[in-house]
Parts: C-alpha cells; sequence; structure tokens
C-alpha cells in the first residue's frame, strides 16, 4: 500500500488513517469469538473461508478502494464524505471504512439474509453502519433520495462481474450526487472478465 500512496500523491494522514484502521481491524477479526457469536452456521462458514484464512489480502483489497477513492477526492476529509459499500455482502470494506470515520457509511446488499447477517456481525464487533439498504441500485437511488443521502463514493469489490446491464447501473448510480462522486469497481473473483 505505501507505493500505491507514493504513486497516487494521497495525503499521508490520510494513508496513516486508513493503514492503522486497517491493522484495527484485522486484530479485531482474527480475534473474533467464531464459537459464541449468533451469526448462522452459513454466515460463519461463508466469512472464515472467504476472508479469515487470508484475512490480510482481503483487508488489503478493502484499504486499497478506499485509499483510491480518498486520492481521487483531493481537499476533502474523510469526515465529510460519505461512503457506500455497493453490494457489501459479508465483506470487510463497510467495516473498514466505519472504523475510518467516514461522514456515513452506507451498506448496501440485493441479498436480505447477508445484510441482517452484517448487521449482527457488526453490532457484535461495535462496527454499525449508519444506513443498511437491501436491493439493487434502483433501491439504493430510491433510499438515497428519501433520506436525503449525497454519496461521495460508491466502492464495490466482486461485485460489478455479477451486474448484468452496467448501463442501468451507471445510470442509476450517477444519481446519487449531483456534484463530485467517485466509483471505485474492484475484482478479484474473475480475472477473466474486463
Amino acid at each position: 500500500l505505501e507505493e500505491f500512496r507514493i504513486s497516487n500523491d494521497l495525503d499521508k494522514s490520510q494513508y496513516e488513517l486508513v493503514l492503522a484502521k486497517s491493522n484495527e481491524l484485522f486484530e479485531r477479526l482474527m480475534n473474533f469469538d467464531w464459537d459464541s457469536t449468533k451469526l448462522r452456521d452459513y454466515s460463519k462458514i461463508y466469512f472464515q473461508k472467504c476472508h479469515v484464512k487470508r484475512l490480510h489480502f482481503s483487508i488489503q483489497c478493502s484499504a486499497y478502494n478506499i485509499l483510491m477513492a480518498l486520492s481521487k477526492q483531493p481537499g476533502k476529509q474523510i469526515s465529510e464524505l460519505v461512503y457506500l459499500d455497493y453490494g457489501a455482502g459479508l465483506g470487510t470494506s463497510f467495516m473498514l471504512a466505519q472504523l475510518c470515520g467516514f461522514k456515513s457509511v452506507v451498506y448496501n446488499d440485493y441479498n436480505e439474509e447477508w445484510l441482517e447477517e452484517a448487521k449482527a456481525m457488526c453490532m457484535e464487533l461495535n462496527l454499525a453502519p449508519a444506513h443498511f439498504i437491501v436491493g439493487d441500485i434502483v433501491q439504493v437511488a430510491e433510499y438515497c433520495k428519501g433520506h436525503s443521502i449525497s454519496v461521495d463514493i460508491i466502492s464495490s469489490r466482486n461485485v460489478i462481474e455479477h451486474l448484468p446491464d452496467l448501463v442501468h447501473y451507471y445510470s442509476y448510480a450517477s444519481q446519487l450526487n449531483i456534484g463530485r462522486m467517485v466509483m471505485v469497481d474492484s475484482t478479484s473473483a474473475n480475472s477473466y472478465n474486463p
């Protein structure tokens, strides 16, 4: 991540904050008591298989997305920005964003069970985002409009390759802010989908 900071001329204090919070999230998740959690068994299995076994990589990808977005919002403090994790599932990006101190963090997933499991996990980790939205980009746009939320950063990881209509997605996503908004869509799930 240090090479990222240098090559993108990112504010050093923001870089150091994201790095420190990444380490904090790593420690929290490594020390999480999976046996006593109230999460469903399939959620525990999924999170342990897809994140805990490669937790450094998962959090590093989340940190990269946040740092990339911040580098495209020059002059803005984290505490001024609203962060949307689109298609968050049981990932680590929304948790890291919450720890970083964004003005507001919005969690989204199309699957209500994932959303409820993410909520439960966040409550146990004391990391609950301000907003939880179930649905696709249409429901996100409706929710944000109804709650007067102007999104500054939309981030997703391992989502874009699953979206059937990118024109539809981007046309609704573009409605989430009338000013400057940054989108970071990354994937490590399908290297064959450009």
